[in-house]
C-alpha cells in the first residue's frame, strides 16, 4: 500500500495530472449519484433517458 500511495503523492504533484484526475473523479461521482438515484426511484437507464 506503501508503494501505491507514494507513487499517487509523485502523480498529484504534476498539476496537469491532478487536474484530469480531479475532473475523472467529479466525473464519476456524478456518475454514482446518479445510479443511486436511479435505482431509489426504480428507473431502468432508458426510462431515465425518456
Amino acid at each position: 500500500m506503501r508503494k501505491t500511495k507514494t507513487y499517487m503523492d509523485k502523480l498529484m504533484k504534476n498539476e496537469e495530472f491532478r487536474k484530469r484526475f480531479d475532473e475523472e473523479y467529479q466525473n464519476i461521482c456524478i456518475g454514482e449519484q446518479i445510479a443511486r438515484i436511479r435505482h431509489r426511484a426504480n428507473l431502468t437507464q432508458d426510462a431515465l433517458a425518456k
